[in-house]
């Protein structure tokens, strides 16, 4: 219960961080000085070309995405495609290499989170990690993105 709420906090404060830029004018182009706010779908994009590293586990998205276009009603495809989604929206989520931009990581992680879910709706660990993303954007002016 601790290890959840320390994490909601975290969160909390990661994403609440570039408000305090917009605040202060923040560097240009920074999403949030006055910019359009970025969407899921835009982020996702963003993602790979802001973290190389994040290159592999996108072609590996993208390969179980086509194998399940190819054959939506199988089982297997379907796994894979929901894991590699997972796999991929966690570790923009994470954001260990710290080249994402906060906006970018977390809707990013949110696009890829919807995705499972479109396809696994019982997806548990899409499910917590999609549903403490969107409370933290709940409490935030603007918003759970879209």
């Amino acid at each position: 219960m601790k290890t959840r709420i320390f994490g909601l906090a975290a969160v909390a404060l990661a994403l609440v961080f570039p408000l305090g830029v917009q605040a202060q004018g923040g560097p240009p182009g920074a999403p949030f000085a006055g910019g359009k706010r970025v969407t899921t779908e835009e982020a996702l994009k963003q993602a790979p070309k802001d973290d190389p590293s994040l290159a592999p586990l996108d072609k590996a998205y993208m390969a179980a995405a086509a194998s399940l276009k190819k054959s939506p009603k199988d089982a297997k495809a379907k796994k894979a495609y929901v894991e590699a989604a997972y796999k991929y929206g966690k570790t923009c989520e994470d954001n260990v290499s710290g080249k994402l931009s906060r906006p970018v990581q977390y809707r990013a992680a949110l696009a890829l989170y919807r995705k499972a879910l479109a396809v696994d709706p019982k997806h548990k660990p899409s499910i917590d990690e999609k549903l403490k993303i969107e409370d933290i954007y709940k409490s935030m002016p603007g918003g759970v993105p879209k």
